[in-house]
Order: C-alpha cells, then sequence, then structure tokens
C-alpha cells in the first residue's frame, strides 16, 4: 500500500477509577502486546482506549457489539454517574498533542498538551484508529457490508468527500423532486381553470353579434379600456395587499427578536466564577440584538415607505380611472337598449383577461418543470458518476491489496452488487397493497433497474411491467400504483446499490469466499489485510483467535516486522510468538487480585521475559521441556 507521511500514535492511557484505576498505561510507536491470564483487564484496556476515542462499533450495524462493550466499560469504570474517567494522550501523524477524556457520561474533552480546549471530532481526519474486538474478524469475513468498511479504510478520505457530495446531491434531487410536483400541481390546477376559456371566447362572440351595429368602435374602445382599468385597480390592491403583509411580518419578527433578546438571563452568574465570560456574552448578545432590532426598524421604515406610495400611486390612478369611468358612461349611456348586453360583455371580457393570465402562468410552469427536469437529468448523471468514481478507487484497492496479498488472498468488488436498500424500499411501499408481493418485489429487484422502474412507474407502463415481472394487468396496475408517490419515485430513482467486495482465500488450487471458510480460514483471509500499512494505530484483541502457530509465524509475525515501523500496533494476545518473534517494543504485563486490576511489569519482550515465559509459555519449565521434546 502507499506509503503514509507518518502515522497517528496512542501514547498512554490514564484510568481514574473503577476496576484497572488509578493507573497509567504508556504505549511505544511500534508493537505493543497486552498479557495477563484471564480476568486480568486485557480486553478492558482494549475497550476503554475504543471508547475514550469514539471509535464503537455502530448502533445499527453491530448493536449487539456495543451493547456488550457499554456493560464492559460500565461495569470496569465504576458505577454511578460518577465513576472513573478515562484520559488518553494521542499524537497526530502530523505530530500534534492531544489529551482525549471521557467519562460514563459519554462526554469528550479534547485539550492541548497546555490544557487549553480543542473544538475538534474524534473520530475524523485529524486522528483515527482501528479497533477490532473478539471474534471482530470473523464477523468482517461473514459480511460484505463490513468488508466494504475495510476496504473504504484505505481510502478514507476520498471515500469521505464523495460520500457527502453524493448525499447532498441526493438531498438536491429530492428538493427537485418536491419542486417538480409542486409545480405539476399548479399546472392541474391552471388546466382545470382553463377549461372554461374557450366557452367564455363563444359567449363574448355571441354577445358582440348581438350588439350589432349599435357595439360601434367607440363603444368597444371604452369597454376595452374599462377591462384595462379594473386589471390595474386589481394590480395595485394585489401589491398594497403584498406590502401589508410583509409590514405585518416584520413587525411579528421584530416583537420575536425582542422576546429573545429577554430570554436569556445572566443576571445570576454576573459574580463569581467566570463571571468575566459571562459579562462578555451578555455585552455580545446585548449588541447583537440592538443590531438586529435597529436593521428591522430599518428594514420596516423602507417597507412602510414603499406602502406609503404605493397607496399614493393607487390614489392617483383611481383618480385617472374616474375621468375614465365618466367618458365611459357617458358613451354607454348613448346604448342604454344595450346597455345589459355590453355590461354582460364588459364580465366577460374581464374573465377572458384573468383566464388569458392563468394560460401564461400554466405556460411559465410548465417552462420551469422543464428546467427542473433538464437539473434533474444533470444531477442524475452526476450521482451516477460519482458512484462510478467511488467504485473505481474501492476496484483499485482491491486490485492493490490482491496483488501484495498474492497468492493467498485475492480481492475484487462488484459495483451495485447490493440491492438490499432497493428491495426494503419496494417491500414497505407494497406493504397494505392487498398483494403478495415477496415475490414479485424480488422480480422487480434482480430484473429493473431502479432507474428503469421510475420511468415504467411515471409513463404507467403497465404493459412492460407486465413483461417484466410476468404477472396480469390487474396485479401489474395495482403494482404501480403503490410507488405513484412523487417522494417515493425519488427514492427508487436515487436508492442506493451498494458496491459488493468479494474477499477469497487459496484453499489448495481454488479460492473460496470468506463467508464459506472455516473460523480459522476466515481470520486467515481478514487478518493479513488489518495488517497492511496504514496510519491508523491497529487495536486487535486476540489476533491469533483460531489460528495455528505456523500461520501466526508465517503472516502475522512476518507482517508485524515489516508494518510496526511505520504503524502502531496494540495486541491483546495470548500467543508468546507475537510479542517474542515479532520482537515488542512494548509488553504490557496485567495482574489481578479479583478486586482490582494493575499493570504489574511493562517493558521490552527482553525485560519482561520471565513474565512472557510465566504467562505464556506456562513457566519456564514447561518451556525447557517443549525444546527438550523438540530439540530447539
Amino acid at each position: 500500500m502507499q506509503t503514509p507521511d507518518g502515522f497517528h500514535r496512542i501514547l498512554s492511557l490514564e484510568v481514574d477509577g473503577g476496576f484497572i484505576g488509578p493507573s497509567r498505561v504508556e504505549f511505544s510507536p511500534g508493537l505493543n502486546c497486552i498479557i495477563g491470564g484471564r480476568g486480568t483487564g486485557k480486553t478492558t484496556v482494549l475497550e476503554f482506549l475504543r471508547y475514550a476515542l469514539n471509535q464503537m462499533p455502530d448502533t445499527e450495524t453491530a448493536g449487539q457489539r456495543r451493547q456488550s462493550i457499554e456493560s464492559l466499560i460500565s461495569g470496569n469504570l465504576g458505577d454511578g454517574p460518577w465513576g472513573g474517567t478515562l484520559t488518553v494522550e494521542i499524537e497526530t501523524k502530523d505530530d500534534i498533542v492531544y489529551r482525549v477524556q471521557r467519562g460514563l457520561d459519554g462526554d469528550i474533552a479534547i485539550t492541548d498538551r497546555e490544557g487549553n480546549p480543542k473544538d475538534i471530532q474524534i473520530p475524523g481526519s485529524l486522528f483515527r484508529a482501528e479497533v477490532y474486538s473478539q471474534n471482530e474478524i470473523e464477523d468482517i469475513a461473514n459480511t460484505p457490508s463490513f468488508q466494504l468498511e475495510l476496504l473504504d479504510k484505505f481510502i478514507l478520505s476520498d471515500i469521505s468527500r464523495i460520500g457527502r457530495e453524493i448525499e447532498r446531491t441526493r438531498a438536491q434531487l429530492g428538493e427537485n423532486a418536491e419542486d417538480i410536483q409542486g409545480l405539476r400541481l399548479h399546472i392541474d390546477e391552471y388546466s382545470d381553470q382553463l377549461r372554461e376559456l374557450p366557452e367564455v371566447g363563444e359567449r363574448i362572440r355571441a354577445v358582440e353579434a348581438a350588439l350589432g351595429v349599435q357595439a360601434d368602435e367607440e363603444l368597444s374602445a371604452e369597454q376595452a379600456a374599462k377591462g384595462k382599468r379594473d386589471a390595474q385597480d386589481r394590480v395595485m390592491g394585489e401589491a398594497s395587499g403584498t406590502l401589508s403583509g410583509l409590514l405585518e411580518e416584520i413587525e411579528n419578527t421584530t416583537t420575536g427578536a425582542l422576546h429573545r433578546s429577554e430570554s436569556v438571563d445572566t443576571s445570576a452568574l454576573a459574580t463569581g466564577p467566570n463571571a468575566e465570560v459571562i459579562a462578555e456574552l451578555d455585552s455580545v448578545l446585548t449588541d447583537l440584538f440592538e443590531k438586529v432590532h435597529s436593521g428591522l426598524v430599518s428594514v420596516h421604515a423602507i417597507v412602510d415607505a414603499g406602502m406609503a406610495k404605493v397607496t399614493s400611486l393607487h390614489k392617483a390612478l383611481r383618480q385617472q380611472h374616474s375621468v375614465q369611468e365618466r367618458r365611459y358612461l357617458e358613451v354607454l349611456d348613448r346604448f342604454t337598449r344595450e346597455k345589459g348586453k355590453a355590461q354582460e360583455r364588459d364580465r366577460l371580457l374581464d374573465r377572458q383577461a384573468y383566464l388569458q393570465s392563468v394560460e401564461k402562468r400554466r405556460s411559465d410552469a410548465k417552462g420551469k418543470v422543464k428546467e427542473h427536469q433538464d437539473k434533474r437529468r444533470q444531477l442524475m448523471s452526476h450521482l451516477v458518476d460519482l458512484r462510478d468514481k467511488r467504485y473505481q478507487l474501492r476496484q483499485s484497492v482491491a486490485e492493490r491489496l490482491s496483488g501484495e496479498l498474492s497468492p493467498a488472498v485475492r480481492v475484487h468488488v462488484e459495483q451495485c452488487g447490493t440491492s438490499d436498500e432497493y428491495r426494503t424500499l419496494l417491500s414497505e411501499a407494497m406493504r397494505n397493497s392487498g398483494l403478495r408481493y415477496t415475490s414479485l418485489v424480488n422480480k422487480a429487484v434482480s430484473q429493473i433497474p431502479p432507474d428503469d422502474l421510475a420511468t415504467i412507474v411515471r409513463d404507467s407502463d403497465v404493459d412492460s411491467l407486465m413483461e417484466h415481472l410476468g404477472v396480469e394487468r390487474d396485479r401489474a396496475m395495482k403494482f404501480l400504483a403503490q410507488l405513484r408517490d412523487h417522494r417515493m419515485l425519488n427514492e427508487i430513482e436515487t436508492v442506493e446499490l451498494h458496491d459488493r467486495p468479494t474477499i477469497e482465500l487459496k484453499d489448495g488450487d481454488r479460492y473460496k469466499d470468506s463467508t464459506t471458510l472455516s473460523t480459522g480460514q476466515k481470520c486467515t483471509a481478514i487478518l493479513p489485510i488489518l495488517l497492511l500499512e496504514n496510519e491508523a494505530p491497529l487495536l486487535i484483541d486476540q489476533p491469533e483467535d483460531n489460528l495455528d502457530n505456523a500461520f501466526v509465524y508465517d503472516t502475522i509475525v512476518q507482517s508485524v516486522l515489516e508494518v510496526k515501523p511505520k504503524r502502531q500496533l496494540i495486541f491483546v494476545t495470548h500467543n508468546p510468538n507475537i510479542p517474542v518473534l515479532g520482537e515488542a517494543e512494548r509488553v504490557l504485563v496485567m495482574e489481578s487480585d479479583g478486586a482490582s486490576a494493575t499493570v504489574s511489569a511493562a517493558g521490552t519482550v527482553d525485560e519482561v521475559r520471565d513474565h512472557v515465559e510465566r504467562i505464556l509459555e506456562g513457566g519456564r519449565e514447561a518451556f525447557m521441556r517443549r525444546m527438550q521434546r523438540y530439540g530447539h
């Protein structure tokens, strides 16, 4: 794998209270081995580090494991809310030291070396670690989603960046779907109103025909002018109403701002510890709310002035209308016998003008729908490109892993190989449909890509669905009906088809998928990947579990020797080959009297040799007898 410029390190763990505390444990940048008999707190040290560094298993994907670790933390750190505290000192790959403190309340406090608080996230781009509890390696071998996470750790920065962009694009597609749906509802509303337009035109023509010679050019011109006056008066009224509503909103906002400014009462904290900080907070809030209030008052004045101008214009317009209306009535009065018909035509012309404005709004809405649809195609194309880039990154990791671990382990990635979310989405949509839908959903998932299914539903393409699913028309129509909601269509179109990795172990002359292997073979396939070079510290509880000593020596020890100058390793182990042949820079010896545990010794393998012999070899006599029996 590509060599990092530096690597993250865990410098120490301090435990204040609980089964292990008070104690302090220091770690080497290279290989660290925690040894001891059963019940001495070895696993607890590892899980304390996991908990303090906020590297707990995900609640959704590994809820039971997380609950088990939380119980261990609670049981060993102390009872009640005033239990012990963990403090972990870390050093980033850029040689910056931080102290991370966490208690049973779950809150994490991070400071620099001088004790100054730091607003940073752990884990994150600044620091992260990889922690694997006992049997967690087997879970990776059994679960494609865990394997995908394992591959992503080698390209975490790029994967995180692309993942954020994918989620951002999916959110934009959701907003786009809502915009299109809103416009379509308006178009349907406009279309309902416009059904009246042809009839209004016919009635206008009939009235004009009935007016005959009396409907001369002067009357027609005056009637047209009257229609415009009515429209002008309506626009002025709409403008006044809009500004009046805006003034009310500004007044409400101003009142709300005043209430908020009064809601933070600092008077009780004006004296005592940290009073200067509270005083500064009070000053900041006072200044902020005064500026906000001043700004709102200024905006209110601007809108109020605009309202006055509109009112003045409306008054002037009505004065002009009054003169024009008198002239119209004079013309109309000359045709008293046709007055009723002329008024009817006025009403019809006004209605026609309104409907023509509706027709314009419908046309505009259709144009906006097209713009949003064009934007949607661009967003969908961008989403596909992002997923392709993510797959290519993962495939490149798989190729590099296969190259480094060949011929024992082989890795490849199938793009969009997991349809679980797609299947779950359709199954949820089919609930309460009255259909026996399991087989229908399985057929749809296996035969119809999500974007194709979205097109079929939008087009109400029953024939196509019948062909894909092999069902009669009635069932196909019911299936379509359950998916027509615009939100459901958007979810179908953008649903994640996760890439599916396959990790294979060579067994004889054949490669076998890790999910089909024995427990020992599963660990044999996964462990070499975990041991590859990475900037994050690697913490494993008993990596030798289910492995024979030959593999421990040939693979684990050799990998440790190669990687430890470039990556920190912290192992809980019962196997002497790992600390001895791996030349551990630091061995921590744990002992317990049943009531509490402690680190009884710490140092290099040579410095704690007697403890290694006693704990891992069964004592010097057992070691010597094995040497006599085997001759070495």
